[in-house]
């Protein structure tokens, strides 16, 4: 069956399409065709994995931040909190990666950090949409 409700269905990775005709002349409307249903690839990248920095970093004013690659992203957001107020909020393309994606890691490293307590997201972006938000990630300095 197609329920109207599938169209909009929570996996991000899918979208189900149904569709039902209904012939129409001078004379009427004629009696609606059965439903038909598909499932079309709606690829956006999944949740990125974010791995580091977590816990406790070193004291560099340097920090690299490192997550998992999605094939679908293309870009990826980068959000930091330091000490609850914003830090950092930037896009990163392929080429600002300081590691070669083949290892199927992202790179970056974000100067400008101080002693205190961070929270990071990280998102991918691809051609078909936004991908959700990584877990919050936190460390100190």
């Amino acid at each position: 069956d197609c329920d109207p409700r599938d169209l909009h269905r929570v996996d991000r990775r899918q979208r189900r399409v149904c569709i039902r005709d209904r012939a129409w002349d001078a004379s009427g409307s004629g009696a609606s065709s059965e439903t038909a249903s598909f499932t079309s690839p709606y690829i956006v990248p999944a949740a990125i994995v974010a791995l580091t920095p977590r816990g406790t970093a070193g004291d560099s004013a340097t920090q690299r931040y490192q997550w998992q690659v999605d094939a679908a992203a293309t870009r990826y957001q980068l959000y930091i909190n330091r000490d609850g107020s914003v830090f950092h909020d930037q896009w990163y393309d392929a080429a600002h990666s300081v590691l070669d994606p083949a290892t199927g890691k992202f790179a970056v490293d974000v100067p400008g950090h101080s002693p205190g307590t961070y929270q990071w997201w990280v998102r991918g972006w691809g051609p078909e949409g936004m991908g959700t938000w990584s877990d919050a990630v936190t460390f100190r300095q």
